[in-house]
């Protein structure tokens, strides 16, 4: 677990140390936090503070100045009601989840029933992910997903963010499709969205089995560091000889923290070339080219038959040092020809959220060991339990798992969900709903949860069960993780 304090938090006191040059140096100004939150302030010279906070060109906390002039002209109630907002621990964070099944007949953009959230905002941008799964009626049906705020859609009005196409009859396809939307302050309605590619498509259908879906909307305060870098060009993916990552042009940013955590999140659409009847491909991010997962497979691995689209995002979260940094999300194939947002229709993106320096507040699990999963009941994935103190609010809990069917010659199908102190959080019997592929037919398996609970402490975990046939986690090694992540940690400074 990660909780970071900084050096004006001893317990529940806060005491700023002082400039050297200031007078009467142990009581020039003090706040006192006791919860709530509820505050004393005592000041005779606020003007003389800890001297990393007014030193010349540097911040201790995002959004507030450091320079010293600054601080002295604010009067008392105006740092009271800063710091108040700074130690709030609710944070501004919504989620609709469903479980009814949604037949999808219609090639429009039309508005998936219960899979939307409305929040009201102060004009912070807003972290928004749709998770759900696609089932096909036929072979090679395929189906466009979108999400849009009220009327507005938030990607391409043609093709959206993701396409999924199957290869067989009642394959399911899981999805996440995550993006930061930027609107000015006011209340909104984020809804999935979804269509038919062409009218001969049959029906689809999303939680066909009644698993959960949802969509999640959180806002961060404007003084939060992010970046984003949006593409629309399509990238065809070869082999390389020898074997090497490759960068998807289009999806690389810079971001200047201060020392946070940073949330990655890529929304990236991979088509296997109808060329070909596999074309396996490993994604990963590179932080100043430097790879972020294992070398081998990276953070996840999909693969498909000839023309098969599927979703390729991944949650991840780094720690560097303070400085600049440049991300970005690369490919290695590893056979057959592969494109990223094939005919460039689609919008795919690439985004980084520094978290808070003084309050993050997350825990995290991984492992790159093969794990066969075989058990027909729910059960545990060995690995994947994250242990996380709040101070009750709400925690976002994202998983990369990474399907790989075993059983030859046959479909297999895997059912996830995740746990809060062995309570499924998902639907009792489908969870998040199944993963259904080929045999060798790697599936990103991304989930996404929005929980609120009181203060305490809490494990929450990763469970699985087979529906039929066999598969296994970590195929070549790759990374499987989870993250709870209390919402505090990207809210407050």
């Amino acid at each position: 677990m990660h909780k970071r304090i900084g050096c004006l938090v001893v317990f529940l006191s806060i005491t700023f140390g002082l400039a050297q040059d200031c007078p009467n140096n142990s009581t020039d100004f003090s706040i006192i936090y006791s919860g709530d939150p509820v505050f004393t302030v005592t000041s005779t010279n606020h003007s003389c503070m800890c001297p990393s906070f007014v030193s010349s060109g540097t911040s201790l906390l995002d959004g507030i100045s450091s320079n010293q002039a600054t601080i002295a002209g604010m009067d008392v109630g105006s740092i009271l009601a800063t710091y108040q907002q700074l130690f709030s621990a609710s944070g501004n964070a919504v989620q609709g989840a469903k479980t009814a099944v949604f037949n999808l007949a219609a090639t429009g953009w039309t508005v998936v029933p219960g899979l939307s959230a409305t929040i009201k905002t102060t004009g912070g941008p807003l972290l928004v992910f749709a998770t759900s799964n696609m089932n096909a009626g036929a072979v090679n049906d395929a189906y466009q997903l979108n999400m849009k705020r009220n009327e507005t859609l938030l990607s391409s009005a043609t093709n959206g963010f993701q396409m999924t196409s199957h290869v067989a009859v009642s394959e399911n396809s899981p999805f996440s499709m995550a993006t930061i939307d930027q609107p000015p302050a006011g209340t909104y309605t984020y809804q999935a969205v979804a269509g038919k590619v062409t009218a001969a498509v049959t029906t689809g259908q999303m939680s066909e089995e009644n698993d959960l879906s949802a969509v999640t909307v959180l806002e961060l305060p404007s003084f939060r560091r992010y970046a984003v870098a949006y593409s629309a060009a399509q990238y065809v993916s070869t082999v390389q000889t020898p074997l090497k990552w490759m960068a998807i042009p289009g999806l690389s940013l810079t971001i200047n923290t201060g020392g946070g955590p940073v949330l990655l999140l890529a929304n990236v659409n991979y088509n296997v070339d109808s060329s070909v009847t596999a074309g396996p491909a490993s994604f990963s991010y590179f932080r100043n080219d430097n790879n972020l997962g294992p070398d081998s497979c990276g953070l996840t691995l999909q693969d498909g038959g000839k023309s098969q689209s599927g979703v390729v995002n991944v949650y991840f979260i780094d720690t560097p040092p303070a400085g600049s940094h440049r991300y970005d999300y690369r490919i290695k194939q590893h056979a057959g020809t592969g494109q990223v947002n094939k005919g460039g229709a689609m919008t795919t993106l690439i985004a980084a959220v520094e978290m808070s320096r003084l309050f993050s507040n997350f825990a995290n699990t991984s492992f790159t060991t093969i794990t066969a999963l075989t058990a027909t009941v729910w059960t545990q994935i060995p690995g994947l339990a994250a242990k996380i103190t709040t101070d009750g609010a709400k925690v976002l809990v994202l998983v990369n798992l990474n399907h790989n069917p075993t059983t030859s010659g046959a479909f297999s199908w895997t059912y996830f969900s995740i746990y809060r102190d062995g309570v499924n959080l998902g639907h009792p019997v489908m969870g998040f709903g199944a993963t259904v592929a080929y045999y060798e037919v790697n599936k990103a398996t991304p989930l996404v949860f929005l929980d609120s609970s009181p203060a305490g402490t809490y494990t929450y975990s990763v469970w699985f069960r087979v529906g039929g046939g066999s598969s296994a986690l970590s195929e070549c090694n790759l990374l499987t993780s989870m993250y709870a992540i209390e919402i505090s940690s990207l809210v407050r400074a």
